[in-house]
């Protein structure tokens, strides 16, 4: 069917609002939610690559418009808004829309603020958020892999025994590198609890307690 260019403007500009502080109401929370879930539906429809990876070439009219700087910040900027359906449906939006995406785009994600920005959120809620960072954080240009596969995708890892995962990692300056090691080894779920739980074991010492009085301030100022 044939896409719409308004389309994809007007809903991730609903999004956008809730990253400028102008979510004063139950219906515009609403709205922000319901966009989201437009903008997947739209992805799922007009998918990035075919069953086997080979990307579509030239790429869906949706995903080059939602690649585009000004709708990619307004969505990313939707996880300041602390609300667990927008943060949950920003990751899950920004997840899909990786698929296929072309290596310079994949790699720059991190010069919107999204790494820092999904660390901030307050909530207990975490798996998409999770996911995302997953897939993302060591493909990025200034310290992965750009554009490869994730450390781990396959069951094995690409990172060599003289480089550290902090140094591979776009949130190597913000996690200690046992939870980067949840992240890489045991999958987002596992990350997921990690993040908001209590740890003290040999492989990972981490609390809420350093959550709330370390990470979160840290990012935050």
């Amino acid at each position: 069917s044939t896409e719409h260019t308004s389309a994809p403007t007007e809903a991730a500009e609903s999004v956008n609002s809730g990253g400028s502080g102008r979510l004063s109401s139950a219906a515009t929370l609403e709205m922000a939610v319901a966009s989201l879930r437009i903008l997947h539906k739209m992805l799922a429809d007009h998918p990035g690559a075919d069953s086997d990876g080979r990307p579509f070439l030239p790429p869906p009219l949706i995903r080059t418009q939602l690649w585009r700087e000004d709708l990619l910040a307004g969505i990313v900027q939707g996880v300041l808004t602390n609300h667990s359906g927008i943060v949950a449906g920003c990751c899950s939006l920004v997840l899909a829309l990786c698929d296929g995406a072309a290596v310079e785009k994949l790699s720059r994600l991190y010069r919107t603020g999204l790494f820092f920005f999904v660390l901030m959120y307050t909530g207990s809620d975490l798996l998409e958020c999770a996911k995302l960072l997953a897939a993302t954080h060591t493909r990025q240009s200034p310290c992965g892999t750009p554009g490869g596969k994730p450390d781990g995708a396959d069951g094995t890892s690409d990172i060599p025994s003289t480089t550290g995962l902090r140094g591979r990692s776009a949130l190597g300056d913000a996690l200690p590198e046992s939870l980067l090691y949840v992240l890489h080894a045991r999958g987002a779920e596992s990350f997921a609890r990690a993040l908001v739980g209590d740890s003290d074991t040999p492989e990972l010492l981490w609390t809420t307690a350093m959550r709330a009085r370390t990470l979160l301030p840290a990012i935050s100022a």
